[in-house]
């Protein structure tokens, strides 16, 4: 499904984590979006997750 929110998700649910005093790991899978990796990057970094992108 395109254009739905999935990553800006992902983010607000690492930011709630975060804001709970734990901590989240992003891992990046998606091969055909050409940024989806560098979006996930700067959700991760906004609320202080790891990130795992190949």
């Amino acid at each position: 499904v395109n254009g739905v929110g999935k990553t800006t998700t992902i983010g607000k649910v690492g930011h709630r984590l975060s804001r709970d005093g734990r901590t989240a790991v992003f891992a990046a899978a998606d091969t055909f979006r050409a940024a989806a990796a560098e979006q996930l990057a700067v959700w991760a970094e906004r609320c202080g997750a790891d990130l795992v992108s190949g």
